[in-house]
């Protein structure tokens, strides 16, 4: 059955709809788990999220009521989930509501290279398989492994005294031969595996200066995806030689929180409902969470936005400007539309990103608004985790952002 459409209801409303967080199939979840979840209390319909989201209905509010008092903060083995509710929202007749991909040469991003059929099928596959026998960490909205290098949740760089071990055998071939392509990336050390489902996303951000060299490489395998790339225009409050983000555009890089279009009407979206609400860092660039409703994602008005088509296989190249003041990150939602304006329904998208660690570097870029030594404010450090605060204790921190801008409008 398909799903509706949520969001959040006014203050002190109660509904026959509920929305449960921290129960999703990005955290290792599924439909039937959820059924058991909710089997004492007479749901009429239940919604597994992509996300870190689920949503139930029920007959009437006293139903909702009941498990809504039963179930908020509930201690599950994945972690604490809450319930709150939620009402149905208006849905939108589809269209040109999602901006068509652009090409590499369209999107014209100073920096950029986008190297397609990077590896063959069969190293596709292979790389799937080595990947999905390891452990995923699942304290994050996605799924996620870390090679090299630990990140530091409070200063959010790289502790180097803290290194894990080498990269994996299974990526060295590759490695070689973006190093034989004259990709500007040799010997990285660190790597990021993330896993990106459907309705999945990342907020808009830039990955640190300080804590990793100028060039970055993306492996996408799996599904094709859509890649925003954003600039803050020098109309709205910045010069472009600066490129200092105002609100709407603040500065992370493993992100708890994802993206989300202004204009997109997947459900997905509003599982994620990153828009009007904070972001909330939990690795190692500065973060950030568009907050924009109005502007659509293109190249007018306050935000240059360029949508890019990253098709499976391919390898991603950053450096320079697309690296050191572009924001990029991936719109929650369950569908894109590739360069040709078909609708293409997302698939599981598994990104291997890496990186060189930097040791002690100060950065002097002329992009100072981005730019974590010349604007420390750009990163946006966790404010209430006391000094040697645990994990757990960020979790909860991380927690408590997303309930605050869970179902934040449509």
């Amino acid at each position: 059955m398909e799903a509706p459409v949520f969001r959040r209801p006014p203050k002190g409303v109660v509904t026959q709809h509920l929305v449960i967080t921290n129960f999703g199939r990005a955290r290792g979840h599924t439909q039937e788990e959820l059924e058991v979840l909710l089997r004492d209390f007479r749901p009429t319909g239940a919604w597994l999220g992509g996300a870190a989201l689920s949503h139930v209905s029920f007959a009437c509010e006293s139903d909702a009521a009941a498990a809504q008092a039963a179930l908020d903060r509930r201690k599950l083995g994945t972690g604490v989930i809450t319930a709150r509710y939620a009402e149905l929202g208006e849905v939108k007749l589809p269209g040109a509501v999602v901006p068509a991909a652009q090409s590499l040469r369209e999107a014209d991003i100073p920096g950029l290279k986008l190297l397609t059929e990077f590896i063959s099928e069969e190293q596709e596959s292979e790389l799937l398989a080595a990947i999905d026998t390891r452990p995923w960490d699942t304290t994050v909205k996605r799924r996620v492994q870390h090679d090299g290098y630990a990140f530091d949740y409070h200063t959010l760089k790289v502790d180097i005294s803290r290194k894990m071990g080498p990269l994996p055998d299974f990526v060295q071939t590759l490695l070689s031969a973006a190093d034989a392509q004259g990709c500007g990336l040799p010997d990285p050390d660190q790597l990021t595996i993330n896993e990106y489902l459907a309705g999945v996303g990342i907020a808009w951000h830039v990955d640190t200066h300080s804590a990793f060299e100028d060039t970055i490489l993306v492996l996408s395998i799996g599904a094709p995806i859509v890649l925003e790339f954003r600039l803050e225009r020098p109309d709205a409050g910045a010069a472009p030689s600066e490129g200092i983000v105002s609100k709407k555009l603040a500065t992370a890089s493993e992100h708890d929180q994802s993206a989300s279009s202004p204009r997109d009407v997947s459900r997905d979206t509003r599982e994620t409902a990153a828009t009007g609400g904070p972001a909330v860092c939990d690795a190692s660039s500065a973060c950030g969470t568009d907050t924009s409703s109005a502007q659509s994602p293109t190249r007018g008005g306050a935000v240059d936005a360029r949508p890019l088509w990253v098709p499976a296989r391919s390898l991603l190249v950053m450096s320079g400007e697309s690296r050191l003041r572009w924001h990029h990150g991936i719109a929650s939602r369950s569908t894109d539309t590739d360069p040709d304006g078909a609708t293409v329904p997302r698939g599981r998208r598994i990104s291997l990103t890496f990186r060189r660690v930097r040791n002690k570097w100060e950065c002097r870029c002329p992009w100072a608004g981005v730019c974590d030594t010349q604007r420390p404010a750009s990163l946006c450090v966790p404010t209430r985790l006391k000094p040697g605060a645990t994990v757990a204790e960020l979790m909860e921190e991380r927690r408590r952002a997303q309930e605050a801008g869970i179902l934040a409008g449509t």
